[in-house]
């Protein structure tokens, strides 16, 4: 098995708003399945003022929502921080 920050996938995806799309690319730890980095890129913009308003939003989902308290069943239903305390 492979302990965490040892290898990396990359994937992008967009977010469709309400007249246009942010796309986001996102670097992911394949092991642990925690997002390590992400990039957004407008298209169009709806809801969100401005490009860095859309950056923040997925900036506080990767954080609170996706590495935090998101279950995963590759992780045995475990949490990203939970499955990495094993590793400490």
């Amino acid at each position: 098995m492979l302990r965490p920050d040892r290898a990396w996938c990359a994937d992008i995806t967009y977010i469709h708003l309400h007249t246009g799309f942010v796309y986001v690319a996102i670097v992911l730890d394949a092991q642990a399945r925690a997002i390590r980095g992400t990039s957004e890129s407008e298209v169009y913009l709806s809801e969100y003022r401005s490009l860095a308003e859309a950056q923040e939003w997925v900036d506080r989902f990767t954080e609170d929502v996706y590495n935090r308290r998101r279950i995963c069943t590759l992780l045995g239903y475990d949490t990203p921080p939970k499955y990495e305390q094993q590793w400490q």
